[in-house]
């Protein structure tokens, strides 16, 4: 009986420990890979959205939540915009193509909102459908500000919501300049296992979420 009663009380505690440790990991990649919880962040009083019909979210290792709403995305005052620029288009599959953009510029965005802690690496962007984009450096974005944006502009066109069958009103997008030959870029391509780096993938339609990491 004393046996049975021991080894009952060496799985309980191999459960418990088992159970601890699980809790833990999961707590701290989801800490690494999201930043604190929202409720740990307090909301800016000043960024913040009112009255907007999309809105773009920066959230994760922040030093306080932003919120832009889609007036001062087009409003050509808020953040130094971009006009329609071509830029170099490359997929997963390698097709390539010429495409333009225009939007504002990322690294405008988080300067004046002063959004970034000084331990914010990478970022990533994220769709109302959930698509995520992989991670971008953020010395990325600041090095070349007007290759980075938030477009609401693609081929010359205004994007669309995607009720009206179009990848808006937000869609961020990188230039491949920006990305190839960049060893961090490389890095976290070959953590996906993708040995070409291309721009498509940092292209997500209604974008209304940036995560920093």
């Amino acid at each position: 009986m004393k046996s049975f009663t021991r080894r009952n009380a060496a799985i309980a505690i191999f459960i418990a420990v088992f159970t601890t440790t699980s809790v833990f990991l999961f707590l701290y990649n989801w800490n690494l890979l999201y930043g604190p919880s929202l409720g740990s962040k307090h909301q800016s009083a000043v960024w913040k959205c009112v009255n907007e019909t999309w809105c773009v979210s920066i959230t994760g290792n922040v030093n306080e939540i932003v919120q832009i709403g889609i007036s001062k995305l087009r409003d050509n005052k808020t953040f130094t915009y971009v006009p329609d620029t071509q830029y170099a288009w490359l997929n997963s599959v390698g097709s390539s193509s010429t495409v333009s953009f225009a939007g504002v510029e990322l690294a405008d965005v988080l300067k004046k909102t002063k959004v970034l802690p000084s331990n914010a690496t990478e970022l990533r962007f994220v769709g109302t459908d959930g698509y995520s984009s992989f991670d971008l450096p953020i010395s990325v974005v600041l090095a070349n500000p007007d290759r980075v944006l938030l477009a609401n502009r693609e081929n010359n066109n205004a994007l669309g919501t995607k009720d009206q069958g179009g990848d808006g009103p937000i869609k961020s997008f990188v230039a491949l300049d920006v990305l190839q030959g960049n060893t961090e870029v490389a890095a976290i391509f070959q953590a996906q296992g993708q040995s070409t780096v291309y721009n498509s993938v940092y292209a997500v339609k209604w974008c209304n979420s940036i995560i920093i990491i």
